[in-house]
């Protein structure tokens, strides 16, 4: 395909990426929360869970030497 000469082509922009903190979206959940709202209260129970798991104690972490 033969381009125009005439268009400029446009610079390359790269996406960008905004990355959230698990606790800001948690907070932001229970303040826009009704009691109605059932897939809300799932995802505060999936986050409540992976929060749970991430600050279990690993293995490694555990003192298991005499």
């Amino acid at each position: 395909m033969v381009r125009d000469v005439k268009t400029f082509k446009r610079p390359y922009t790269a996406p960008s990426f905004h990355v959230t903190d698990i606790n800001a979206v948690k907070a932001k959940l229970e303040a826009e929360l009704t009691s109605k709202d059932q897939h809300a209260r799932q995802m505060l129970a999936a986050i409540a869970k992976q929060l749970q798991e991430r600050n279990r104690p690993t293995p490694r972490s555990l003192n298991l030497v005499p």
